[in-house]
């Protein structure tokens, strides 16, 4: 038997492998979504939702099973916000001494917070207090819950950013970025936060999430929030935050090129580079980086990788940096990769 056809055997069991390890994740996840396999009736929502209007005893299950055919359809989500007492209910849950539900409350609110902007103001203002307490929970399920809500929440507007703002939920999430255990969705929070309010975010708090950002290690999470934050008219970057910008880029090239050439995806290096072209005023820095630590034949490389959107982006920023200082022996450089490819 060739190679190739033991190649091909080999890569034929190998996708059978990995098919049936999917399998058995997926039925080992059904198990644990607390679900009956029939269709739940709006009926039987309504009984769940009642009893949450009501103060009657909700159990364990039934809150389980709210929080998963919320998701399941937007109908569902107009259904328990259409039912007055409905979200007091939940909150009653959040804030109870069951620890098992309250997470399962806290995932209702995760879930109901992908409604409209009407329903997530009214989730904000009902539930967002509690939830802004909730990233202190000493369980890890509560903190991570209440954190992905927050920005589910935000991400629905800048009204509702400034009231869950106004509750000191910047404040809260910023305190939270080095936490490993919420530290993504804390990140993501903000993220959502600063596309929303754009220009409106006060520069008081512009300067608390840069100094926040400052002591974090450059990755996809906090480099996206940045890249959003440099886009605001009022940033600034010092000098730490632009040589751990500097260094991150060195590396992310090396890992662009050697792990996402060819393919249209986002990576590291996208929000890097974007970051740094929306600092002007530290153009001849950067440049000198380029020319020192980089040079041209890996930004060659990166450039002519097959991935348009980072191909672009680097342009973007080498057009400013050659706006500003055109006569660096880099760009004769780059030239000169160039006709020889």
């Amino acid at each position: 038997m060739d190679n190739e056809s033991i190649q091909i055997i080999r890569q034929s069991s190998r996708n059978i492998l990995k098919s049936d390890r999917q399998s058995l994740r997926d039925a080992q996840t059904d198990c644990g979504r607390n679900i009956i396999n029939d269709r739940i009736t709006n009926e039987a929502i309504l009984d769940i939702v009642n009893k949450l209007k009501t103060k009657s005893s909700v159990a364990e299950p039934e809150l389980h099973i709210l929080k998963n055919i919320i998701i399941d359809d937007q109908k569902n989500i107009e259904l328990v916000l259409g039912v007055h007492g409905a979200l007091k209910g939940l909150v009653r849950e959040l804030t109870g001494t069951d620890v098992k539900k309250q997470i399962a409350a806290a995932g209702c609110f995760c879930n109901l917070a992908l409604s409209d902007s009407k329903g997530c103001s009214a989730v904000a203002k009902l539930a967002g207090p509690y939830l802004i307490l909730g990233l202190d929970s000493p369980t890890t399920e509560i903190a991570v819950l209440s954190c992905w809500t927050l920005g589910n929440l935000m991400g629905s507007g800048p009204r509702i950013c400034a009231t869950l703002m106004d509750g000191g939920a910047i404040h809260k999430l910023i305190t939270k970025f080095p936490d490993q255990r919420i530290s993504e969705a804390a990140l993501c929070a903000m993220l959502h936060c600063a596309y929303q309010m754009k220009n409106t975010l006060s520069k008081e708090y512009l300067g608390k999430i840069l100094h926040a950002l400052s002591t974090l290690e450059i990755n996809m999470a906090s480099s996206h929030l940045l890249f959003v934050l440099s886009c605001h008219q009022d940033f600034k970057m010092d000098s730490p935050v632009l040589h751990k910008l500097l260094r991150a880029t060195s590396s992310f090239i090396d890992s662009h090129n050697n792990q996402c050439a060819g393919v249209n995806q986002c990576c590291e290096l996208l929000y890097v580079i974007r970051t740094l072209a929306n600092s002007d005023e530290f153009n001849c820095e950067v440049l000198r980086y380029f020319e020192v630590e980089i040079g041209a034949e890996r930004l060659v490389r990166t450039l002519c990788g097959g991935n348009r959107v980072i191909s672009e982006s680097l342009l973007w920023l080498l057009g400013n940096l050659y706006n500003t200082c055109g006569d660096s022996d880099i760009f004769n450089e780059l030239n000169s990769v160039i006709i020889n490819i």
